[in-house]
């Protein structure tokens, strides 16, 4: 999304609201709902180690929410409920990662080393998903 609103802005697009590095509200109202964050499975604030195994994914705004809770009884209190769609459960979602490859290289001066690794990684996954 960051690239995608340089793309725009540099074609003459101004005062989007696709992309802030603090996923607010007002700067990019879709990441603080949707976007993936890492999040600790045991928090951190209360003793949770930072290695991988203690780390998983989570939508923004439920990272946010759950807080220092304890994941599992997060989860058993808050379900997650199946996307209800006219056409039924999002199959073909690839939660950008195409349109942040197509930036990544329109952009490659400007990526970031943790950007770098998630090219890396994205381009690793379809090589591997066609074989």
């Amino acid at each position: 999304m960051k690239y995608l609103q340089q793309h725009l802005s540099d074609a003459g697009y101004k005062d989007l609201a696709y992309w802030r590095y603090a996923y607010d509200r007002h700067g990019a109202p879709l990441l603080d709902d949707l976007a993936a964050v890492l999040d600790h499975v045991t928090a951190f604030s209360v003793g949770g180690p930072g290695n991988a195994e203690n780390l998983v994914t989570a939508c923004n705004k439920c990272n946010t929410r759950k807080n220092n809770s304890d994941a599992v009884a997060w989860e058993r209190a808050h379900p997650v409920k199946a996307i209800k769609g006219k056409h039924g459960e999002p199959v073909d979602w690839d939660g950008f990662s195409s349109l942040f490859l197509f930036f990544a290289e329109k952009y490659a001066a400007n990526l970031t080393e943790s950007e770098k690794a998630w090219v890396k990684a994205l381009k690793n996954e379809r090589l591997t998903a066609q074989t």
